[in-house]
């Protein structure tokens, strides 16, 4: 991520972040997850990536929602 933010490849950085958040909120790590979702700014997440985004706000809190810890 860093790589791609220090390059200017702002979308593959996002990209990276959506992804990485929808694997930890599966292995159970929530707070993480959140964490690289909010690491995304909205007004500049390209529309190609704005549907991931959603997706995986909407999986991680269905996974806390099923959470038994």
């Amino acid at each position: 991520m860093r790589w791609a933010q220090h390059h200017g490849e702002q979308e593959a950085a996002d990209e990276t972040h959506i992804r990485r958040a929808h694997l930890m909120s599966s292995a159970g790590m929530y707070k993480e997850a959140s964490e690289d979702l909010e690491q995304i700014t909205l007004s500049i997440l390209s529309s190609r990536l704005l549907p991931d985004y959603y997706e995986d706000y909407r999986h991680l809190y269905g996974e806390l929602g099923t959470s038994t810890r």
